[in-house]
């Protein structure tokens, strides 16, 4: 997959899209290749990708390093037992770049800390001298000393007090300090959520020139969650962030150039900033797919939908995206459809241990869709997928092992599969639990619990299971006879018929 091809293709459709949605004459000499056509939108789905745009989920990504995760811990080498340390919990302790009063020699004494280094009222040395330094208006302590409070560092964990210490250490300006707090107040972590709080911190730290708060910033103020959208706003912070080479920014400076969402509109542009995020760092899974859901039939001629659908692939992990950015070129939605592209991404994912790509190459290796056609291999994927409760392909293996299809027929590890997925709420296991008990499957034969999990089944809108319990009422088997339930469960069986795409 040629990312740089495909992302100025993308782009150069979207631009299309919105020029002829104005009524528009595309320039000449803009700079992106005309044949864009190349890669038209498809239009075999219509319908959107199923991705909330949860600005939630998306702020916690953004501030994942920086803010509420895992804080870099000393250079390999200066102390790796120490290191390992830190990593195995939360971990919110910086003891690199001190400034005032703050000394190295707290760093190494905090790094080197064994639970022996103490003074002598029982305290570690360097919580007396961070104490000392913090009620003397020291932010680098102060922030230092609630990480301190919050991991429990030296001193029991004690979360009010770390509150106060990040707030006096945000209030003078710490860096580190003002993310964390934010983020606290934004989520709701160990304090009463407060966004307003949260924003004037956000807004503090972009003024100071703090990347990740001018990132978050913006991101609200494009969201049009917690208050009406303004773009304004949010390209200032971008632009913040962009001068300072956030990747992050970069991709959100390049979206509303794109669009033409408080900018004027610029395809070739958009595309040096898309190539200069990922020049620095920007992952080309989340870009191009977030490139993809904009240029969605359903946002054509409408920015603020593909705005909205950009910034959904921004609350996606990573596996998430490149299974998604499968979905893109295996069904061509967004981009020129590319079966082979779509499942080498879907390979990607399987690989990494995504258990909806394990499936889907399971399945595609069955039949040589876009793979070779492979039993052992589908087998192997479908048993990762299914030891991490993957329903369907729980489903899929029971099947194989009832009919003894690619693989040898086992009716034990078929039982004991669709039981398995019974339990977990699968309607088509259910089903077929249910018929097990029915037909003696299941020794000695069980009408009651056939009708019990016939009736689960068919709740949940499976058609034969549907089917089924109406004929289980009119004969009463499992059941007392109930000519009217009977009736009322064939009329809601042939509705489901007439709608297969409804629930299962």
């Amino acid at each position: 997959m040629n990312v740089r091809d495909c992302l100025i293709r993308v782009c150069l459709a979207i631009d299309r899209s919105l020029r002829d949605g104005a009524g528009e004459e595309s320039p000449k000499g803009n700079g992106v290749p005309r044949d864009g056509d190349a890669f038209p939108v498809s239009g075999e789905s219509g319908t959107r990708a199923q991705i909330t745009d949860d600005i939630e989920t998306f702020v916690t990504g953004v501030l994942e390093e920086s803010a509420v995760g895992p804080v870099p811990v000393p250079d390999p080498g200066e102390n790796d037992e120490f290191r390992e340390k830190l990593k195995s919990g939360e971990n919110f302790l910086e003891t690199e770049g001190l400034g005032g009063e703050t000394t190295p020699d707290i760093a190494d004494m905090i790094r080197a800390d064994t639970g022996q280094s103490q003074g002598g009222d029982g305290v570690p040395e360097y919580i007396t001298e961070l104490s000392r330094l913090s009620g003397k208006g020291d932010a680098d302590a102060q922030h230092l000393l609630a990480c301190c409070y919050l991991q429990g560092k030296g001193v029991p964990r004690d979360f009010e007090l770390a509150v106060k210490w990040l707030g006096e250490s945000a209030e003078l300006g710490n860096p580190r300090a003002i993310c964390l707090l934010a983020a606290f107040y934004f989520k709701g972590f160990r304090v009463k959520r407060d966004i307003a709080e949260a924003m004037r911190l956000y807004e503090k730290g972009a003024a100071l020139g703090i990347v990740d708060c001018a990132d978050v910033l913006g991101a609200l103020w494009d969201s049009g969650k917690y208050f009406p959208p303004d773009h304004a706003k949010a390209l200032a912070c971008y632009r913040k962030g962009a001068e300072n080479d956030s990747p992050f920014s970069l991709t959100r400076l390049g979206i509303h150039r794109l669009l033409g969402m408080g900018v004027e509109r610029d395809a070739k542009e958009a595309t040096d900033l898309f190539l200069k995020a990922l020049s620095l760092g920007a992952d080309e899974h989340h870009l191009l797919l977030g490139l993809c859901l904009a240029n969605d039939p359903g946002s054509r001629g409408n920015p603020r939908a593909a705005l909205e659908l950009f910034n959904a692939a921004s609350g996606l992990t990573l596996l998430e995206a490149i299974f998604k950015l499968g979905e893109c070129f295996y069904f061509g939605h967004g981009i020129a459809r590319d079966i082979r592209v779509g499942a080498a991404l879907f390979e990607s994912a399987a690989k990494k241990g995504f258990a909806d790509a394990q499936y889907v190459m399971g399945k595609f290796h069955l039949v040589g869709n876009a793979v070779a056609k492979d039993a052992e291999k589908a087998l192997n994927y479908l048993k990762l997928s299914g030891e991490q409760y993957h329903v369907p392909a729980l489903e899929t293996l029971a099947k194989l092992y009832f009919d003894g299809i690619y693989v040898p027929g086992d009716m034990g590890k078929a039982l004991s599969i669709v039981k398995m997925g019974a339990e977990m709420g699968s309607a088509f296991s259910q089903y077929a639990l249910g018929m097990l008990h029915l037909t003696g499957r299941i020794p000695p034969g069980n009408a009651e619990l056939a009708f019990l999990w016939m009736e689960r089944a068919a709740k949940q809108g499976q058609p034969l299971a549907q089917e089924q319990l109406s004929a289980f009422y009119a004969q009463g088997v499992g059941v007392a006879p109930d000519r009217k339930k009977a009736k009322e469960w064939e009329k809601i069986s042939k509705k489901t018929k007439d709608n297969p795409d409804g629930k299962r």
